[in-house]
């Protein structure tokens, strides 16, 4: 009997595996009974980086997610004169970071957020405070910063015309510089670092998963997304590169 119901078992699980499965969220106490006491997904926070100006009063909120609450939030680096961090109330998971005018010189740092896991997560997120003028980290120096390209130039329905950041790969590169997160199917994608130029076909784009969220997704529909934010809407063969997703931390990515 025991042989036989261990058979059974194994032949059901191999059906199971070749069937269409329907993915679940475990509750966090799902595995309590084989030792394991929590299930916690990946720490993440959006948006990817807070940018403020010298001389300039301004606030961000920041909202995190995953991991276990509560969340802690600390200023990693010198602590800026006239930098204020509020950070998420118990069980909260939205911070706020404020600049006031008496700042009177660029600064960078990062606040470092970690949660309550056995284990504790922690996710940084980079804050630059910059001088008046300054674009993509180079100053100036007077002259009218040349923003990268992007969706800006719209057709007369409204959109954002075909290829307005330009179709080849270089440009893709700078544009994407610029973005640290996009959506999809209402759902937020962060990028967690810049784009790389592989070769005169490939970018490689490392890609943060909606936190929480067991769905999966298919990498051409999430490139279409990402590319449709920064005006490229022309498809291969016309468009002679892909992006090459790679994740960072769960893997939502359908093959």
């Amino acid at each position: 009997m025991t042989s036989a119901t261990a058979e059974a078992a194994s032949l059901s699980a191999s059906v199971n595996a070749r069937l269409a499965g329907r993915l679940t969220a475990w509750p966090d106490d799902a595995f309590k009974d084989c030792g394991l006491a929590q299930v916690v997904s990946v720490l993440g926070v959006a948006p990817a980086a807070l940018d403020f100006v010298v001389g300039v009063d301004a606030r961000r909120v920041f909202d995190i997610s995953g991991g276990v609450k509560p969340y802690f939030v600390e200023i990693d680096g010198v602590v800026v004169d006239g930098v204020a961090l509020k950070s998420p109330i118990r069980f909260d998971a939205r911070g706020e970071l404020s600049v006031s005018s008496k700042v009177a010189k660029p600064a960078a740092f990062k606040l470092r957020i970690s949660d309550s896991s056995p284990t504790a997560l922690i996710v940084e997120l980079p804050v630059s405070i910059k001088a008046a003028g300054e674009s993509n980290g180079k100053a100036t120096n007077g002259r009218k910063a040349i923003a990268p390209p992007g969706p800006a130039a719209s057709s007369a329905g409204g959109q954002p015309s075909a290829g307005a950041a330009g179709t080849g790969i270089d440009a893709a590169v700078t544009a994407l510089k610029a973005k640290g997160s996009f959506k999809h199917g209402g759902k937020l994608f962060q990028l967690p670092s810049g784009p790389r130029k592989k070769d005169a076909k490939t970018i490689e784009l490392a890609l943060l998963c909606p936190a929480g969220d067991s769905a999966t997704f298919k990498r051409a529909d999430l490139e279409r997304s990402l590319l449709a934010e920064i005006g490229i809407t022309q498809a291969p063969p016309k468009r002679p590169w892909q992006i090459e997703f790679t994740p960072s931390g769960a893997n939502c990515l359908a093959d």
